[in-house]
């Protein structure tokens, strides 16, 4: 099953909200287990009403008790695959577009939300020299094959694309959720320059000659 939730203007568009404890990047795929009741109604009618749906990393409390208060910038997603379970849905998730929160619009009994959005198309593209960040996301993978275990060898794939090089990046920097949530926050024609600048610092990369 697929949905791609329709956008049409950058100005006033009402998302419903979930609260999540990482980040995701445009173009980033990722899995999302969705157990929590409230949630779960959040999905059904999302996907039933073929509302948008967005994500955004918290910032105070938690998914257990009062709804928390999230990061102001966050990403819309695209449900790829979505599976119901025992009354839990799995969901194989990308992102696209990221947006800003403006205004809460409902709390209860999940989280909806007035955004602008920070880039144009359904599809965004993001100016920058991908050559270069193609180039440093390589010797990182390489450098993550070659501390595995021998058994554990597994030849990684580095799509050239441009939307797959900025989804790599971005799962790439999920134990770094606090620069990961700034680099989101940078202006659209400065992400990619960012990453090329981010990852050899937090992947201990030794310069070029």
């Amino acid at each position: 099953m697929y949905c791609f939730l329709e956008v049409k203007n950058l100005r006033g568009q009402v998302l419903d909200l979930i609260p999540l404890e990482t980040v995701l990047f445009p173009y980033e795929q990722s899995g999302l287990r969705v157990t929590h009741p409230h949630l779960r109604s959040l999905i059904r009618s999302s996907l039933w009403w073929n509302r948008p749906l967005g994500v955004a990393m918290i910032k105070e409390g938690d998914l257990y008790g009062a709804p928390p208060i999230t990061f102001e910038v966050g990403t819309l997603i695209f449900i790829q695959n979505y599976h119901l379970y025992n009354r839990y849905y799995t969901l194989h998730i990308e992102g696209r577009r990221r947006f800003q929160i403006r205004r809460l619009v409902q709390e209860q009994p999940h989280l909806r939300v007035e955004v602008e959005y920070l880039d144009s198309g359904e599809r965004p593209y993001f100016p920058g020299n991908y050559r270069k960040l193609y180039q440093i996301l390589d010797r990182i993978m390489l450098k993550l094959e070659l501390g595995k275990e021998k058994s554990q060898k597994k030849k990684l794939y580095l799509s050239p694309n441009h939307e797959d090089l900025l989804g790599t990046a971005g799962m790439l920097l999920s134990g770094f959720r606090e620069k990961k949530q700034e680099l989101l926050e940078s202006p659209g024609e400065k992400l990619v320059s960012s990453l090329t600048e981010v990852f050899p610092h937090y992947f201990h990369l030794e310069e070029k000659e």
